[in-house]
């Protein structure tokens, strides 16, 4: 959802997948991973995906973000996730502002959804 505008479908279309979670070279792996949104074609690719989350939970890093912190983090390469919070909306709850990179050869995909360099997502 993170990426639909004006009822719009998504950049690719509405179907998403299937695809692989590694692709590219060994020496230069791609990875696509999302623990809630994904789920395999059979019995053997939801085994690899419940231990590909396994191993997420055994080697995750913390790391508690102070203010003025920022962290870049390349969807291409590492899975990531946040601490869940309760927000006491007294003024010092945390907040974090996200951002999209797009390559150029990827850029005119999002031309619809597009102002200028920005490009807008309802759910951001």
């Amino acid at each position: 959802m993170s990426f639909k505008m004006n009822g719009h479908d998504f950049i690719e279309g509405d179907v998403r997948g299937p695809f692989p979670i590694l692709s590219n070279s060994n020496t230069n792996p791609f990875l696509r991973f999302d623990q809630d949104l994904m789920q395999g074609m059979d019995a053997e690719s939801n085994r690899l995906i419940d231990k590909i989350v396994d191993i997420y939970y055994k080697k995750r890093i913390a790391h508690c973000i102070e203010p003025g912190d920022i962290i870049f983090i390349d969807n291409n390469r590492v899975v990531h996730g946040r601490s869940p919070f309760f927000p006491r909306y007294d003024g010092s709850d945390r907040f974090l502002t996200r951002c999209f990179g797009k390559t150029k050869a990827k850029y005119d995909n999002s031309e619809y959804a597009r102002i200028g360099r920005m490009i807008k997502a309802i759910y951001s």
